[in-house]
């Protein structure tokens, strides 16, 4: 009885940080593409002038 309880226990949290992981990956790679957006979008905004 108490190998089980201990078991599901440990299955759980190894589930829950296998979730926060990819949650907090998709989260890094949410940010990365906006920060890359917002970057192109300041670059096509100010362009220096062209010396030629």
């Amino acid at each position: 009885m108490h190998y089980t309880l201990i078991f599901a226990a440990c299955g759980l949290a190894m589930l829950w940080l296998v979730v926060a992981l990819l949650r907090e990956q998709r989260l890094r790679r949410a940010w990365q593409a906006l920060a890359q957006r917002l970057l192109q979008l300041w670059n096509r905004t100010h362009v220096p002038p062209d010396d030629s």
